[in-house]
C-alpha cells in the first residue's frame, strides 16, 4: 500500500526512530513499526495526528479515506454481531473460518 512505504519515508526523512514517532502518537514503537510493514493500519486519530505533525493530508492519500472509513464501519458492525449473538471472539472466529487472532478490538 502507498501509505505504508512513504509513511517510512517521510519519518526518515525527518531524522525520526521509530521510537520517536510512537511516542508522538502515544503509541507504542511495535504499532508503529507494524503500520509500516502493513500489518496493522493507522486509526483516524493517528493519521491526523501524523497529518498535522508532518504536514501532510493522510486522509487524502490514496484512496486510504475510504479505506479506513469503511474498515471501521465493518469493525464496528463485526463487534456488534459478536456482542449481540454472545459470541466469544473464538466462537467467531469458528463460525466466520478464521483466526481469532485477527480480532484485535
Amino acid at each position: 500500500m502507498f501509505y505504508i512505504s512513504y509513511s517510512r519515508y517521510i519519518r526518515c526523512s525527518k531524522d525520526l526512530s521509530i521510537k520517536e514517532l510512537a511516542s508522538i502518537c502515544n503509541v507504542t514503537p511495535s504499532v508503529i513499526s507494524s503500520y509500516e510493514v502493513n500489518m496493522y493500519y493507522p486509526s483516524i486519530d493517528i493519521l491526523n495526528i501524523l497529518g498535522m505533525y508532518f504536514d501532510i493530508n493522510y486522509l487524502c492519500k490514496n484512496g486510504y479515506s475510504n479505506f479506513l472509513w469503511n474498515h471501521e464501519t465493518f469493525i464496528n458492525n463485526l463487534r456488534s454481531w459478536i456482542n449481540d449473538n454472545g459470541y466469544t471472539r473464538i466462537e467467531a472466529a469458528k463460525l466466520l473460518g478464521v483466526s481469532h487472532s485477527i480480532f484485535r478490538f
